[in-house]
C-alpha cells in the first residue's frame, strides 16, 4: 500500500490548529519572512483548571520547519491544549523582521491563520470528514 489515511478518532482534549503566513515586502520596503514562515516561532500560552485540581499555566514552543511526512514537523502546528483549557495566549515572532505579534483570549479548538504584521488573525473554517461513509 503505498498511500494510507488514518482517522484520528480524538480524546476529548483541547487543542488549537495555527498556519503561520510570512509576507515578503516589495522590492526595497525592509525585511519580511518566507510566505512558509519557515524559522517563526510559536509560543502558545494556555491555563487549565482540570477537575478539582489546580490551576495551571504552561507554554508550548514551536518552530516552524520545512515540512515533513506524518506529522513530522509539519507547515501547520496541531497544538494540544490538554483537558479544561480556560485562557489561551499565542505569541509569534518572526526573525527575518524581527517582529513580533501577541493574540489574547484566542478560544480553542478552532483553526487559525496568522500573517506576518497583522493586528489580528483569521479563523479557517474546515469541516470533518469521516471516513467509511456516512453514520
Amino acid at each position: 500500500h503505498a498511500l494510507r489515511l488514518f482517522e484520528n478518532p480524538g480524546n476529548g482534549n483541547d487543542w488549537i490548529n495555527i498556519r503561520l503566513v510570512g509576507v515578503k515586502p516589495p522590492r526595497g520596503s525592509g525585511r519580511g519572512s518566507n510566505r512558509a514562515a519557515i524559522g517563526a516561532r510559536l509560543t502558545v500560552h494556555v491555563e487549565s483548571a482540570p477537575e478539582g485540581g489546580t490551576r495551571a499555566m504552561r507554554a508550548l514552543h514551536r518552530t516552524i520547519g520545512s515540512g515533513g511526512s506524518f506529522g513530522a514537523n509539519p507547515m501547520e502546528q496541531h497544538v494540544g491544549l490538554g483537558a479544561n483549557a480556560t485562557d489561551v495566549s499565542i505569541d509569534v515572532w518572526w526573525p527575518a523582521s524581527n517582529t513580533r505579534q501577541h493574540f489574547a483570549n484566542v478560544q480553542k479548538n478552532q483553526f487559525l491563520e496568522i500573517t506576518e504584521f497583522a493586528k489580528d488573525y483569521a479563523r479557517v473554517e474546515r469541516k470533518a470528514v469521516r471516513l467509511g461513509g456516512s453514520k
